[in-house]
């Protein structure tokens, strides 16, 4: 007989025994359901097995249909040895009790709850309306189980089943929530399901993809506690409570790219491939603490409500997190790095790079840490002798931070702002690329800090790497306000030229004699110096005859040009 007669010849009889039970026991399909405690009083199909007929008379008391217990033997769920026909259950069987009266109605409060059940065919109940919970536990799927557009009120659990073959509920509706706990799975696709309470895949196997993009979880979605995956795709994805992926590991790549997560989210697990999560929505705080990526870290453009932990993690390959929002603060204590690009990103609270616990971040060879145009409320970090919290190459153009965190009071290991200037001027020289914004920025916050003399040295510092990398006028000029002035930030060099200039001029006069000839020493040389200011107008009419005349006509010059250079300090406009 042709396959296609077959299943007219099941149907044909299934609507003879549908109709006869509606003779026989009325039409209304509770009559005859069991009470609470009593025997199944619903009658079998005679197509069904032996162990359905079982099954039914457990469903139909509101019992649980264990064949473990049945047959006293505890099947492991991964192991194919023991599977046999006195477990067998069709997806004929679950399609009738489930969707076809009189069986949809008498089956009780609790549901349909088998395990240890084995579906040798695959079961398909695709676009089923489906009035009970669904445990299909323990159990052995050999062929895929296919539920895509499944709507329910109730929860449906696989936990600690084996599905070979692909899980199919996509576009899928379950109020009562999704339970794959303890269990293994081949491919699983949940895109555009619609899952009302907790989705739990905790402590399983995914052998293959699990898709889930553009999924909406009402509650937590819990994907931890040693769970292993391939891919993972969760772009899109709406999560109204916390996310988890904690001590799991993950061996292809995770993609949560564009996903809302309402809660926390935990990723303190073991990542072999790339995480994409960009342009997320984060309502709580990010967790990688003591995570493992191999591949890349990708955070860009997403917002963060809360923190971001990098505590004790691991990172083999760059993070990427430019343009991102974090509502707390970015922590990456103790953590392991080789390339951190934090371009653009804005923290309202600390970037912390170590803290008082003497932690700071562990920064291979070649390392670099990108912290162009980011914006922090505080920087904080920690200092070990022989290890700082900063890798060899930082990028600070644009980095604009309003405090230097620390203990107030503290010592050098915890307190930025206890650091003396010349720390400072090392941290800065980090930065190959000099651009005068970052040691402006540091003076201003040493300055709010009451750190007056650390950032004039810093800025100072500045110049003289702008002074270094220029040549020709440029550079004469620049050395000449270093050597004068000091940029402006350190007028006591002034100071030392005029002393210079005055003992010089009194040297040439006494050599000359004229000293004794017209009773002038320091006074004359002093007052021959300052431009514009007399401090005796007898000076002025001296007429020196010896080679001294010919030094203070420098002497004079000399003057103006440092009083060109104070003004000029005074006014700003050198630096």
């Amino acid at each position: 007989m042709r396959p296609n007669a077959s299943r007219l010849v099941f149907v044909f009889q299934n609507i003879l025994s549908l109709a006869l039970l509606h003779f026989v026991f009325g039409a209304t399909a509770n009559a005859d359901a069991s009470l609470p405690g009593e025997e199944c009083q619903m009658a079998v199909l005679s197509t069904w097995s032996d162990s359905e007929k079982w099954a039914w008379g457990r469903i139909c008391e509101d019992r649980i249909a264990d064949f473990n217990k049945r047959y006293d033997v505890d099947l492991e769920a991964v192991e194919p040895d023991g599977w046999s026909s006195d477990r067998q259950i069709s997806s004929r069987f679950l399609e009738t009790i489930l969707l076809h009266e009189p069986y949809k109605s008498a089956i009780r409060r609790r549901g349909v709850r088998i395990v240890g059940a084995w579906f040798d065919k695959r079961i398909s109940l695709s676009d089923a309306a489906i009035d009970h919970t669904i445990w299909l536990e323990g159990s052995r799927f050999e062929q895929g189980l296919l539920l895509p557009r499944v709507r329910t009120k109730k929860l449906i659990s696989l936990n600690q089943s084996t599905v070979i073959g692909t899980l199919d509920l996509r576009s899928s509706e379950i109020g009562g929530g999704l339970f794959l706990s303890n269990a293994h799975f081949n491919q699983v696709n949940l895109s555009n399901a619609k899952i009302g309470a907790r989705t739990s895949m905790s402590s399983s196997t995914f052998s293959d993809d699990v898709n889930m993009t553009s999924i909406e979880v009402s509650g937590d979605l819990f994907m931890r506690g040693g769970s292993r995956f391939d891919d993972v795709i969760l772009q899109f994805a709406k999560i109204g409570g916390m996310q988890s992926f904690s001590q799991s590991t993950i061996s292809g790549e995770l993609n949560m790219s564009g996903a809302d997560v309402q809660g926390n989210l935990f990723l303190n697990g073991q990542f072999d491939g790339d995480v994409l999560l960009g342009r997320m929505n984060v309502g709580g705080a990010v967790s990688l603490s003591r995570a493992q990526f191999a591949g890349i870290l990708d955070l860009s453009g997403s917002t963060i409500g809360g923190s971001v932990f990098m505590t004790e993690s691991y990172m083999h390959d760059k993070l990427v997190a430019t343009f991102l929002t974090v509502e707390g603060n970015f922590d990456m204590s103790n953590g392991q790095f080789q390339a951190v690009d934090l371009s653009s990103t804005q923290i309202a609270g600390q970037l912390r790079l170590g803290s008082t616990l003497n932690d700071p971040p562990n920064w291979r060879e070649n390392s670099s840490l990108i912290l162009r145009a980011v914006t922090a409320g505080e920087l904080q970090d920690s200092f070990i002798e022989g290890h700082d919290s900063w890798p060899r190459l930082i990028e600070l153009e644009g980095f604009d931070y309003k405090r230097l965190g620390g203990v107030a009071g503290g010592t050098l290991n915890h307190d930025l702002v206890a650091r003396d200037a010349l720390w400072f001027i090392n941290w800065l020289a980090r930065d190959k690329s000099y651009s005068p914004g970052p040691y402006t920025q540091l003076a201003s916050v040493l300055r709010a800090s009451g750190q007056k003399s650390k950032a004039d040295d810093v800025l100072f510092a500045g110049k003289e790497r702008e002074r270094l990398l220029t040549d020709g006028p440029q550079w004469l000029g620049l050395t000449l306000l270093s050597y004068t002035t000091g940029y402006g930030y350190h007028y006591f060099y002034s100071l030392g030229w005029i002393a210079l200039l005055v003992f010089v001029g009194v040297a040439f006069l006494e050599r000359y004699g004229e000293t004794d000839r017209h009773n002038i020493r320091f006074v004359y040389s002093l007052d021959m110096l300052l431009p514009i200011i007399k401090l005796r107008d007898l000076h002025y009419s001296i007429d020196l005859q010896s080679p001294a005349r010919y030094y203070f006509y420098f002497h004079k010059v000399m003057g103006y040009i440092l009083a060109s250079f104070l003004i000029a300090g005074l006014s700003g406009l050198t630096k």
